[in-house]
């Protein structure tokens, strides 16, 4: 950040040994605290910031990271590293280098839009890919990198709706409630930029998962309070079916 000009000279190879470090830092994620993770609460429905595990401290720091290296050297540079290596971490027999690179292109997105945007089909395909693993985490972090790439690209909600409300669906059924959370606030991101006419043919499958949700008696408080934004949201836009 003090002196992002010689950071960014493509000869140092800054942007790409810098991200390495941090992508290491995600990946150090154990098995071991899975059971604290998903009995957190997130008060914002989707981050434990008071996690007292210090593996899930540096994950938070390594994402705080790549998205401080973006605003540094600009985040068409690090996408530039980060899409090489995205292959072969979504491909890793284990969960953690296929949730850290979803948590990486979902750290960027905001910064790299024009870096992101021509390869929207494979990451959709990557979305739902890893929306059907076997591990939450994978699962959460699918939908946690679908939450702030449609915040970004409007492109998810008017061309891949198709692929990605179902999506949607699968997250908000979750048997895991962090899962569930995430899925809810990405809703809400996509809900916001798809058409009325589009949204009007989404909103009766998406209002009734939301509806399920909220009826469900062990539904934890902080995913009440997520599903209950995404409905308010679904049920005010112009092209809901409600």
């Amino acid at each position: 950040e003090g002196a992002p000009k010689l950071c960014g000279a493509p000869v140092l190879g800054y942007a790409g040994a810098t991200l390495s470090l941090l992508l290491s830092m995600l990946i150090r994620l154990s098995n071991d605290a899975l059971d604290e993770w998903a009995e957190a609460a997130p008060a914002d429905g989707i981050d434990d910031a008071a996690d007292d595990d210090e593996e899930e401290r540096e994950a938070s720091y390594a994402r705080e990271g790549i998205e401080r290296l973006c605003d540094a050297l600009g985040g068409d540079s690090v996408a530039a590293s980060l899409l090489p290596r995205l292959g072969a971490m979504l491909g890793d027999a284990a969960w953690q280098p296929q949730h850290a690179a979803l948590v990486a292109v979902a750290q960027v997105c905001e910064q790299a839009s024009d870096a992101i945007e021509p390869h929207l089909v494979s990451i959709v395909a990557m979305l739902q890919s890893a929306g059907i693993s076997a591990h939450p985490r994978v699962r959460w972090a699918a939908c946690y990198c679908l939450a702030l790439c449609a915040d970004e690209f409007d492109a998810l909600a008017d061309e891949h709706h198709a692929h990605l409300v179902p999506l949607l669906l699968q997250g908000l059924a979750d048997a895991s409630a962090r899962v569930a959370s995430v899925s809810a606030l990405a809703a809400v991101n996509l809900c916001a930029q798809m058409p009325a006419p589009l949204m009007k043919d989404s909103s009766p499958a998406l209002l009734t998962a939301l509806h399920a949700l909220l009826a469900a008696e062990a539904t934890p408080l902080y995913v009440v309070a997520s599903a209950a934004s995404a409905l308010t949201l679904a049920i005010d836009h112009p092209g809901s079916a409600n």
